[in-house]
């Protein structure tokens, strides 16, 4: 087994050079060393480790095209480094899911995971953290308060059950309890003015929100 410390290392400058591709030759370098690192790392018993190995392969899986197995695996490093209280870990987490949300034009839950990294990189003062996630913000195109008057959990609630997502596979893909799903999605139609879940798309569609 590989010490934890030359691994972190190495994550940690493979994933700043895949998020901020500025610098051509540390892009390539980064992508040719996706190959080795990240098997050798995913449920290492270091959870620093673990979770930056699992952000790798949704990194790797976003560049390969293969957008919803990269989703899962930045949904699963979310999911334990919250588990874990591992805030860094989370936000970082919480960033890549966000860019590959994206990617799937799934904005509300962008917008939300944004807000919580943002949230996150703010307590732990790491600025320069929180300028990436202003990034991401800007090319997701959203304002505050754009469009219908729901929180950023509510929409992103509403977003999925609009598709025909169960709640049961609404709370996995965001990582929330059934309850908290329920509660949220009360609240976005008692807001849209609407009483069943059909009515869900053309309500988001035409932002007719009443509350």
């Amino acid at each position: 087994m590989v010490a934890s410390g030359p691994l972190v290392f190495v994550l940690d400058s493979v994933e700043r050079a895949l998020i901020e591709p500025g610098d051509g030759a540390a892009f390539e370098a980064a992508t040719e060393t996706l190959g080795w690192i990240t098997p050798l790392c995913l449920d290492h018993p270091d959870p620093m480790v673990d979770c930056a190995a699992l952000r790798l392969r949704a990194l790797a899986l976003a560049l390969d095209g293969r957008l919803v197995a990269a989703s899962g695996s930045a949904m699963t490093a979310i999911a334990r480094a919250r588990q874990r209280g591992l805030q860094v870990e989370l936000a970082r987490s919480l960033l890549i899911g966000a860019a590959i949300e994206r990617r799937l034009r799934h904005k509300a839950s962008a917008e939300a995971m944004c807000l919580e990294a943002a949230a996150l990189f703010a307590s732990c003062g790491l600025a320069a953290w929180g300028e990436r996630v202003e990034r991401e913000r800007e090319r997701l195109g959203l304002r505050r308060g754009d469009g219908i008057e729901l929180t950023p959990a509510e929409r992103g609630v509403a977003e999925l059950a609009a598709t025909g997502a169960t709640n049961r596979e609404i709370a996995r893909r965001l990582n929330l309890g059934e309850k908290t799903v329920e509660v949220h999605l009360t609240r976005a139609f008692r807001k849209l003015a609407i009483r069943r879940r059909g009515q869900l798309a053309r309500a988001l569609k035409s932002g007719e929100a009443t509350g």
